[in-house]
């Protein structure tokens, strides 16, 4: 399986810093500086793991969450933002985020974060074919 990740934000720095890093970590990374930029990328990228700044200009981080859930519910989308608070968390989980990461960073956290996500769905493809072999 590809690991390959899409990542949305609206700050270019962060896009190319972020880009470059996985990039170093072997990851397939694409980006996008819009939620409808990302959307249109959707229909030609097979992508299944997910950053998201969820306070962008035009559409939001929230909205394309719903949008990428709607296409594919096991894709993993994780929420970027420096402006988290209690009523946030609970927006964003039910959104449909699976996760999310305060800025500034915790680099570290990020890539435990990203490399959790590709095992996990690793996990799930090898129960569905365990499952579907039955």
């Amino acid at each position: 399986m590809t690991r390959s990740l899409l990542i949305v934000d609206d700050d270019s720095d962060l896009r190319e810093f972020l880009s470059r890093l996985f990039l170093q970590e072997g990851y397939t990374v694409h980006v996008a500086e819009s939620g409808e930029a990302a959307l249109a990328m959707l229909d030609v990228l097979a992508v299944q793991v997910f950053l998201i700044d969820y306070r962008m200009g035009g559409m939001t981080g929230f909205e394309l969450c719903r949008r990428i859930k709607q296409r594919n519910p096991a894709a993993i989308t994780i929420a970027m933002s420096g402006h988290l608070h209690l009523f946030t968390l609970v927006e964003l989980r039910e959104t449909g985020f699976d996760d999310f990461l305060e800025k500034p960073f915790d680099f570290d956290a990020l890539r435990s974060m990203v490399r959790g996500s590709f095992e996990r769905l690793a996990r799930w493809r090898r129960m569905s074919l365990k499952a579907s072999a039955q």
